[in-house]
């Protein structure tokens, strides 16, 4: 137990790495962010419905349309947005509500529009515009409608009181004779409150106990209480801390299925909970997808200041500012991690948690944050909900924060229950030009769907025209699809649609431009100008030219 709680001391304490500044250029959304899941709190408008407030930048001298409507240039704060605009020395400030930057106002200039949000897809195409040039990028936004604010709480690292179950018989006759599980019934009595423990699969204090020694003798129990108490997986074991940064498939798995087969034994379907937090937020991206695979939806993220599973850094600080952010290429859901309980509650000058109540504070600062409030996740470990633990005071925080989101009008349910995340198809992937012809090119595109048979929607749009329509040019099944050429510069996207009728969002455009361009002998000839897509110097009939070939933009 010493070293147990010298390595969480470790956890607690050790300055958390801070990622480096970004610079940002060209054309830009920079809030709300690609993938992020927006609820009614975003609302930044006072007129009926919801919407929200998009912030972003474009070069200086560029007019910018949002969804073939006209931005505005920010040229002061908005609180209702969250936004401010500073001088600062030479510079600008911008604050918003993910971060702020500073932004040299010769290049670039900020702009905002109120996007409605009226279904659960909201697309985002900017352009950005100066004369003839053009430029694009594009985000995908999703918006769950459900009013109500819901929290729940999850334990790490348990096993000693699963192992104090087996050693003790007699003293637990009840699981609720545990004085843990005892005090999270009472909570969810009181308040509602919903529970997963997260569990290794071998003891820590108990180190020659495993789950295979659990006894199944409270099944019944668990299976009675699974609408609030349910165990998921953590990892094999205490150490190492990080154990799946570099995971294989099979290591993944492995762990995984150890664990989960257990908890199926000795508790029942109905006590699994198929979200997870791995053991110091670790799993690469063979580890995610594996454990995805087994029925994992998604993931609780890293508290901020520390990495989590394979996500870059910009990745990361999106899982650490909102509810939620859907991975769209990887089908997976990241849960923001609001409230670390004996570190985000915890004295700075000292160990233990401080004896005047940090509890409103904190949550008083979080309900003001309109991407990250809708859910509160909260959670500690095991060990400080020991009797011994007693000094960190967690017992008495977990309380109050439970009292707190009560009293706010926040109701405690399972994130893995959320209808929401089931509702959403995952857009195709890497659109692409494959091949051309004399008269016509080819794109093609991947795709992952959970549900099958798909269908594909392929559009396009006109670029002349920041108004113009996307047009649908074609329907089919497979992944692939032959256009005719059309002179000028054109957009396409392509939807996914389930026997369901659900459409995804579309796939990131693709920008494809085609003029006329006369060879030395008077012949048109066509040439690729980005990677080699197209094959240089092949003849075209007299109405060919040079193709070009971009993908839309994405945030950074």
């Amino acid at each position: 137990m010493a070293l147990y709680l010298l390595l969480l001391l470790w956890g607690l304490l050790a300055p958390p790495a801070v990622p480096a500044a970004t610079q940002q250029t060209g054309l830009q959304l920079l809030c709300p962010a690609d993938g992020m899941i927006l609820t009614p709190r975003c609302d930044a408008s006072p007129d009926p419905g919801v919407q929200a407030g998009l912030v972003g930048l474009a070069p200086a001298g560029y007019a910018v349309w949002i969804n073939g409507q006209p931005a505005r240039t920010l040229t002061g704060d908005l609180p209702a947005l969250g936004v401010s605009w500073r001088r600062d020395g030479q510079y600008w400030r911008l604050t918003h509500p993910l971060g702020q930057l500073q932004v040299d106002p010769a290049r670039y200039t900020p702009f905002y529009f109120l996007l409605p949000l009226q279904g659960p897809v909201a697309e985002v195409e900017i352009e950005a515009r100066q004369g003839t040039e053009v430029l694009v990028a594009s985000a995908d936004l999703y918006f769950n409608p459900e009013p109500t604010p819901v929290y729940s709480v999850t334990v790490d690292d348990t096993a000693d009181l699963l192992a104090e179950l087996v050693r003790q018989p007699s003293r637990y006759p009840s699981l609720f004779d545990h004085p843990i599980l005892a005090f999270a019934r009472d909570l969810h009595r009181r308040y509602g409150a919903v529970f997963t423990f997260f569990l290794f699969y071998q003891g820590t204090t108990y180190a020659q106990f495993d789950l295979s020694q659990m006894s199944d003798r409270y099944r019944d129990e668990w299976a009675q209480n699974a609408d609030w108490l349910r165990l998921g997986f953590h990892a094999r074991a205490m150490l190492p801390t990080s154990p799946y940064v570099h995971a294989t498939t099979e290591q993944a798995l492995g762990d995984f299925a150890a664990v989960r087969d257990q908890v199926l034994r000795f508790a029942g379907p109905g006590s699994w909970d198929p979200l997870l937090r791995s053991h110091y937020w670790s799993g690469s991206r063979e580890a995610v997808r594996a454990w995805h695979q087994a029925g994992i939806r998604g993931f609780y993220g890293a508290a901020p200041g520390y990495p989590g599973y394979y996500l870059t850094a910009e990745q990361n600080s999106l899982v650490h500012q909102g509810d939620y952010w859907w991975d769209q290429a990887e089908d997976v859901f990241f849960i923001q991690t609001d409230i670390w309980l004996e570190r985000d509650f915890a004295d700075p000058g000292g160990a233990h948690t401080t004896v005047d109540s940090l509890v409103p504070v904190r949550l008083d600062s979080l309900f003001r944050q309109p991407y990250a409030s809708q859910n509160v996740q909260v959670f500690t470990h095991e060990s400080l909900l020991l009797d011994h633990a007693v000094a960190w005071q967690v017992r008495q925080r977990l309380e109050e924060t439970a009292a707190w989101l009560a009293a706010h009008g926040y109701e405690s349910h399972f994130d893995s229950k959320m209808p929401f995340f089931n509702t959403l198809l995952p857009p195709p992937t890497d659109l692409h030009l494959e091949s051309t012809s004399a008269d016509s090119l080819t794109l093609s595109w991947n795709h992952h769907p959970r549900q099958s048979p798909c269908r594909y929607q392929v559009y396009h749009k006109d670029l002349a025209n920041p108004a113009a329509p996307w047009v649908k040019v074609g329907e089919g099944a497979g992944t692939r699809f032959t256009d005719a050429w059309r002179a000028g510069v054109y957009l396409y996207r392509v939807y996914a649609v389930d026997g369901e009728e659900r459409r995804s969002a579309g796939s990131s455009p693709l920008r494809v431009s085609f003029h006329p361009v006369p060879d030395f002998n008077g012949d048109k000839k066509v040439n690729g100008e980005h990677g080699g897509l197209l094959r240089p110097g092949r003849s075209f009939r007299p109405a060919a030219g040079r193709i070009g070939v971009q993908p839309y933009l994405r945030p950074q």
